[in-house]
């Protein structure tokens, strides 16, 4: 070998030790981001979401990281591979509004713990669990995956919702897959009409005109309303809805997908509904399972026993919850409903004065009295020692 071919030999050794060291330096820089610094971005990241803090979730949210994940996970031809891209990069920001909308007007959004990264997630992502109670409209769970990408920055990258079953990022490459994708509608304006019917779905979902989304959503051709993940957004309108379309729409979800175990935490209410309490309580388990447990799910164990009748075992639900979350609200209402219902009336008492106490309740008596069930309870000499006082 020349002279001058050994001199460009070594240069390039030279060169590629130089990026072996740049990029473990880069690693180690990552590696400082600590447990507990992502124990304490997603205790902030809790509290921006119960006051709906757009600004603040938009500043740590990595929409360009999102939007290559959204066309990663697409199976749009490569000619459209380009118009997928940009799409992606505007329905980033908006998703992120969407969710911290959302989860602003739920206001009980609490961090839970640090979790194994899920199949969802990126390479070296961390997991970080959160429930969200919706109080009467029910309880959700969101796994967000966060990246350390210096010693004091943490990026969200995705996140995985309880009710959908899948991630941000692949929900939405679905729908951009159902509009980029191959039609089967012979005729051009046909198609176009699909999408703009696609799109006038979820805009109302969003915007939460939901007997809109409703109406938008029956009128999609039948291979767009086979897909999994509008079916939920479908569900999530009914259940704004409420009454008779919620039950009508989860029965149909339910002889969907009743065997899938994503939709664990969606179905629990047609169960409840169908007075089915033991698929109930089998799907809270499958959910439990895959979370690692909750207080909240013991709750909801609870009132499930509650409206079965099985006191005692609604009893030991009730207690678990508050011994894993003495912080959790509903596990307390729905032990004094239990008290009450077996006329353990000074025990209710004791349940009352908690939630004076500790939750700052300020109770009128004359208002428990009429809550229903409480009649007796009313008569009783516990409640109008409590009362008078």
């Amino acid at each position: 070998m020349s002279r001058a071919g050994m001199r460009k030999l070594r240069a390039l050794g030279a060169a590629v030790a130089l990026g072996v060291v740049l990029a473990a330096a880069g690693t180690a820089q990552a590696a400082r981001v600590t447990r507990q610094q992502y124990i304490d971005f997603s205790e902030s990241l809790a509290k921006a979401l119960n006051k709906g803090d757009a600004a603040a979730f938009m500043q740590d949210f990595d929409r360009g990281d999102f939007a290559d994940r959204v066309i990663q996970g697409m199976h749009v031809p490569p000619a459209r591979r380009a118009m997928a891209a940009a799409y992606a990069r505007s329905a980033a920001g908006k998703m992120g509004q969407v969710i911290v909308r959302k989860l602003g007007e739920a206001g009980r959004v609490k961090f839970l713990r640090l979790q194994p990264s899920s199949g969802h997630a990126p390479p070296g992502a961390v997991t970080s669990l959160f429930r969200v109670d919706f109080g009467n409209k029910g309880l959700n769970y969101l796994q967000f995956q966060l990246q350390g990408r210096a010693p004091d920055r943490i990026r969200i990258v995705d996140w995985t919702n309880y009710t959908t079953g899948t991630s941000a990022s692949a929900g939405i490459g679905d729908v951009f897959d159902l509009m980029l994708g191959s039609d089967p509608e012979p005729a051009a304006g046909a198609r176009a009409g699909n999408r703009w019917l696609l799109m006038g779905f979820l805009s109302a979902a969003r915007k939460g005109h939901y007997e809109t989304a409703l109406s938008l959503f029956d009128a999609l051709p039948q291979w767009m309303r086979k897909d999994r993940y509008l079916q939920i957004n479908r569900m999530e309108a009914a259940k704004e809805v409420g009454g008779d379309t919620y039950k009508k729409v989860l029965a149909e979800l339910a002889r969907n997908y009743g065997s899938d175990t994503r939709m664990s935490l969606s179905l629990v209410d047609h169960y409840i509904f169908t007075k089915d309490y033991a698929r109930a309580h089998s799907l809270i388990d499958q959910v439990s399972k895959m979370i690692g447990g909750d207080a909240a799910l013991q709750a909801l164990h609870a009132s499930i026993d509650y409206r079965a009748g099985h006191m005692k075992s609604a009893i030991v639900h009730c207690r678990r919850a508050i011994q894993e979350d003495p912080d959790y609200e509903d596990s307390y209402w729905t032990v004094l409903n239990v008290l009450v219902k077996e006329r353990h009336y000074r025990d209710a008492v004791l349940v009352l004065r908690i939630l004076h106490s500790k939750f700052r309740h300020r109770l009128d008596p004359k208002a428990v009295a009429k809550l229903a069930g409480f009649n007796e309870f009313a008569k009783s000499e516990a409640f109008q020692g409590w009362a008078g006082n």
